[in-house]
């Protein structure tokens, strides 16, 4: 008796458990695109200064936590190899490499690379403009995630809470 007590306690701190991992997901993607609007805010700053792309990236990637980092210093030791490719081409192997392994969504992931698709193509105002277009993207995500998150939140931690009781109701 005192081992399905025990276990029906484990087994209810684990739905518990699992339930505020769950409710706490939208806050770590909203942590994400925070600092890549950081980061990209930062870039704004490096491309009005002229400095040039590989020295602004890893600039950026010194004053950013995150994926956003991850990104950019690898995007910025992909131009320093020089191996012939593209600007835009660096800028996919290096937001395919990184953006995975991050609490961003498969559409943050397309944003960034079709705002690469114009490194190395537009001038310094129409580069300006791009950016403040992936800026607008992440200021819609960042909002959208705000009003859903809030409802999402109490249905993961209740759903956690009623699931683990469940569970120990069904294994007692």
């Amino acid at each position: 008796m005192v081992a399905k007590i025990i276990g029906g306690a484990l087994v209810l701190i684990s739905c518990v458990f699992g339930g505020a991992y769950m409710s706490m997901r939208s806050s770590f993607r909203a942590n994400e695109l925070e600092s890549l609007r950081r980061a990209f805010l930062i870039l704004i700053s490096e491309i009005e200064f002229s400095n040039p792309l590989r020295e602004a990236c890893q600039n950026v990637a010194e004053r950013v936590p995150c994926a956003a980092s991850k990104i950019f210093a690898a995007f910025a030791d992909l131009i320093q190899e020089q191996d012939g490719s593209r600007a835009c081409d660096l800028w996919e192997r290096a937001v395919r490499a990184h953006a995975g392994g991050s609490q961003l969504s498969p559409s943050d992931a397309e944003m960034l690379l079709s705002f690469g698709k114009t490194f190395g193509y537009l001038d310094t105002t129409m580069q300006l403009n791009n950016i403040g277009l992936a800026l607008k993207y992440i200021d819609n995500e960042t909002t959208l995630l705000s009003e859903k998150s809030s409802n999402d939140k109490k249905l993961y931690l209740n759903l956690g809470v009623l699931g683990g009781l469940m569970l120990v109701i069904v294994l007692i």
